[in-house]
């Protein structure tokens, strides 16, 4: 996407006003919001905070309750004058077996409800209901006294009493902090060590059910819109209740293991962070123990419970949003006048000129390809355009220079038109005359192998096909005769094409007919061939080197003997038995030409018959692709020969042309592509096409 000169210095002009606004807008925001953070914060962090000092203080209400019924109501003398009487003759196991089977009149369940000391701890629990039951064991866990049936008789194996009775007196234990279903309300047992008269081991243990429900009413509820929520976390992160407009609820969620170590870190703070999923809330915490050991200073020493209370925190975020959004719209209007004026004095002093000077440059530029006649009339008006810059400034100056070197730039491209026309000429006359040379290289007339033919002799047939991918090319074939049973067929592919591939083919010409007959082993042409050429390279500092295939076919002996200098292997097809292979499969340390003076070359050898067909080819034919970028390969040009087979050397070479152009589609050939084939017949059928060349 290309933008204009006016785009881009309005954007320009637009983009230093809206950064300076987004940096005010980031300094606002950034400085709101954190004030804004830490305010919640520590509001939330003050009413957390006391929310747990209420709780604890009406735990220890409670609890010092219990201590005053312990002490005035003589609990101990209760016990000790009770205990021995309700203990006598009974067997504790088998008792606490059957104890929940058993109905409420039954005696031994009389005898623990109706005694003096149940008596009196109803009487207790009737002036302090927050107490939901309350029960008294002896020394031995045996149950004594209780406001109502208990689920055991003997307590002893129970934790919390174990934990009592190892306890000193003036200490108390709080456990069970949980939601009863059944009854619908939140309890913590209290469970205080009853001391004995000589001031030894407690006689027993007095533990009481406390319906903290009430307490927890304490936690203040907020009103659903405001998205403020608080609640009781326990010490593994469970939520044990979140408070609500009409009682303390329950909760089965848990909150985020990193939360929890928020709320570990210290007995109150506030963060920002998920909570419970990933969205982002204030959280003002502060600890409280409802669990443990009570010290004779009324704190536990157990793990804390945690109250919470959190926000989303998108909500701290929209009073400074407000502010942000008001100076957001204050400074956008204030931008856009001030991008206005600065675009229309930009537009006035600098954007006009500039358009003038670009239209001239575009009207020369687009009448450099156009006759005089045309262009002058539109010359003219841009010079006119020109002129009328009066900006008093370097503008002016800038659009005076440009008139005069747009002056001489005009005559300086009319003498180059008429030079480059000349040269052009000259070089397409060149090129045509370099065209014709190669054509003139290419054989225009077969030799006739053998020189006489005798009946029943094998006689040999040539035809080939030649296009270059430019004017000329760099690929080259000959066929020579060495004597009178003997033929050489070369076909070579010079480094890339063109001129300077095409200068090659014609001195790889010139040897050739110089070494030809001087041995009729293929491999020691090649290296008489790479040698004469490696010494005519070495004059010069070009790196060329050539493949070349050459095959000897004797028509006496009735074989192929063949030597490749980094060309392909040639195809050989019998139009009787169909077969199809190629004359090497595979082609090691035989160097192309050109690029060492001492390569040693290969010979491959196989019998001549009558009806083989000998297929030469440039790489320009294999590697030609498609516009898929496939190559046409080996193995479409061994189906194109086998479909092709029965067709006379002329028809076959030009099908096989025709198969690779189809296979490219609309791409042109970017090689040279030469095919040259090779028929051997017996004498009373020898056909004699004549050599085809494009």
């Amino acid at each position: 996407m290309r933008f204009s000169l006016r785009a881009k210095i309005l954007s320009l002009a637009a983009l230093a006003g809206v950064l300076s606004l987004l940096a005010a807008v980031v300094v606002i925001w950034s400085i709101g919001y954190r004030q804004r953070v830490v305010e919640q914060g520590s509001r939330f962090q003050s009413e957390a905070g006391h929310v747990a000092n209420t709780l604890h203080l009406l735990v220890d209400q409670e609890i010092s309750s219990l201590e005053e019924l312990l002490v005035l109501g003589n609990i101990a003398g209760d016990l000790s004058r009770i205990a021995p009487g309700s203990n006598a003759g009974v067997d504790v196991a088998r008792l606490d077996k059957a104890w929940a089977n058993l109905p409420l009149s039954a005696p031994e369940i009389s005898t623990v409800l109706q005694n003096d000391l149940s008596v009196a701890l109803r009487r207790f629990q009737s002036t302090n209901p927050s107490f939901a039951e309350i029960l008294v064991t002896d020394e031995h866990g045996r149950l004594i006294a209780a406001t109502g049936k208990a689920s055991d008789y003997d307590q002893s194996d129970e934790d919390w009493w174990r934990q009592a009775m190892a306890l000193r007196a003036g200490r108390a234990l709080l456990t069970g902090l949980d939601y009863d279903e059944s009854a619908g309300v939140f309890s913590l047992d209290i469970s205080i060590p009853i001391p004995s008269a000589n001031a030894g081991s407690p006689s027993g243990v007095m533990k009481a059910v406390l319906n903290i429900s009430p307490i927890f009413a304490s936690i203040p509820v907020f009103s659903p819109q405001s998205g403020v929520t608080s609640s009781v976390v326990r010490p593994d992160g469970d939520i044990l209740l979140r408070a609500s407009e009409h009682a303390p609820q329950p909760s089965g969620d848990r909150i985020l293991p990193k939360a929890m170590e928020q709320l570990q870190s210290a007995s109150s703070g506030w963060f920002v962070g998920p909570l419970r999923d990933n969205v982002t809330k204030m959280v003002g915490f502060a600890s409280v123990h409802l669990s443990g050991i009570v010290n004779a200073e009324g704190a536990a020493q157990g793990p804390a419970i945690y109250l919470v209370i959190e926000e989303p925190a998108r909500a701290l975020l929209r009073p400074v949003l407000q502010r942000t959004l008001i100076t957001l719209g204050v400074g956008s209007i204030f931008i856009i006048g001030c991008v206005l004026t600065g675009v229309w004095l930009i537009q006035r002093n600098l954007l006009t000129p500039i358009e003038i000077l670009r239209t001239a440059a575009a009207a020369i530029t687009t009448t450099a390809s156009r006759p005089a006649v045309q262009s002058t009339p539109i010359l003219q008006d841009s010079f006119r355009r020109i002129s009328t810059i009066r900006t008093r400034d370097e503008m002016q100056e800038l659009a005076q220079d440009f008139s005069t070197m747009a002056g001489r730039l005009l005559n300086y491209q009319s003498d180059l038109r008429r030079e480059i026309g000349t040269k052009t000429a000259e070089i397409q006359r060149d090129l045509d005359l370099a065209r014709d040379f190669q054509q003139a290289f290419l054989p225009h007339a077969y030799p006739r192998v053998p020189a006489v033919s005798a009946p029943g002799a094998l006689s040999l047939n040539f035809c080939h096909i030649y296009q270059a991918a430019s004017t000329v090319g760099g690929d080259f074939l000959d066929v020579v005769q060495l004597n009178d049973h003997c033929a050489g067929v070369l076909i070579a592919d010079v480094m890339g094409h063109g001129t300077r591939s095409a200068l090659v083919t014609a001195i790889l010409r010139t040897i050739l007919h110089g070494l030809a007959t001087r041995t009729e082993d293929p491999a020691q042409f090649l290296g008489l061939l790479n040698q004469r050429f490696h010494d005519i390279l070495k004059e010069t500092d070009e790196l060329i080197f050539v493949s070349v295939c050459y095959v000897i076919l004797d028509t006496q002996a009735q074989t192929v003997r063949c030597a490749s200098a980094g060309h392909p292997s040639p195809l050989v097809a019998n139009r009787g038995t169909r077969e199809l292979t190629a004359l090497f499969e595979i082609l090691r340390h035989n160097p192309a030409l050109g690029l060492y003076s001492d390569s040693q070359y290969e010979v491959f050898a196989r019998p001549l018959r009558d009806g083989d067909v000998l297929l030469l080819f440039t790489d320009g034919v294999i590697e030609a692709m498609n516009p898929s970028d496939e190559d046409f390969g080996i193995t479409r040009l061994e189906a194109a020969v086998r479909e092709n087979l029965d067709a006379d050397l002329p028809s076959l070479t030009k099908s096989l042309l025709d198969r690779v152009l189809a296979f490219t589609d609309t791409q042109p050939p970017t090689d040279d592509i030469c095919l040259l084939a090779a028929e051997a017949v017996a004498s009373v059928r020898v056909r004699t096409p004549s050599p085809d060349s494009r």
